[in-house]
């Protein structure tokens, strides 16, 4: 007869799996490029990170029309009901469209918080230089979208905003997002490990 062991916390950090799902057009080699490094940063985390065929549409009720932009908390709801119903453990939401939140009327990105926080979506179009009338410089675009995705996912993973130099750190303006790196600090990676 076999016994089946329940999973330790480190089996459980194994069997989590990460959806990323795109919200009308975004680029395949974006979503390629956003995959690769996602899996090298969370390789401890997630046993597997896909890039989900379907593309959804936005839910009706969350596009304001007097701003032209997209409230990130009702979309949130959408993926949250897009997880329940699919075997991932969380998604992160990806989109060339504007967001807000409430007294917020242009966010990079949002997530859910908390022990059971599922849902997260980041938006690609202020990321580009020419969001700003500069230049194209598709290494910097790439480097800021990566910084977004970690941070979200950070949120999705416990974590709160952090004032070491950190990836968690909050970002008001892209130059923020520009100041900070690509990774966690000590103190982060720590409690991320201790959660999950």
């Amino acid at each position: 007869m076999l016994i089946k062991k329940s999973p330790t916390k480190k089996d459980r950090a194994f069997i989590q799996k990460l959806g990323l799902l795109c919200f009308g057009s975004v680029e395949l080699e974006i979503l390629k490029h956003l995959k690769q490094k996602l899996g090298k940063i969370f390789e401890h985390i997630f046993s597997e990170i896909q890039i989900i065929e379907e593309v959804k549409e936005f839910p009706e009720s969350s596009f304001n029309p007097e701003w032209n932009k997209y409230s990130a908390p009702l979309i949130l709801l959408d993926i949250n009901e897009f997880v329940n119903q699919t075997n991932y453990d969380k998604v992160l939401g990806i989109t060339s469209l504007d967001l807000y939140e409430p007294e917020r009327d242009f966010i990079y990105g949002l997530a859910q918080y908390g022990s059971d926080a599922k849902a997260a979506i980041i938006s690609i179009h202020p990321f580009y230089e020419e969001f700003y009338k500069t230049l194209p410089n598709m290494e910097l675009f790439l480097l800021r979208l990566v910084k977004e995705a970690i941070h979200e996912i950070g949120h999705l993973l416990g974590l709160d905003h952090c004032s070491n130099k950190c990836v968690m750190m909050r970002s008001e303006v892209v130059l923020d997002v520009d100041k900070k790196p690509a990774s966690f600090c000590d103190i982060c990676w720590k409690n991320i490990s201790s959660r999950n």
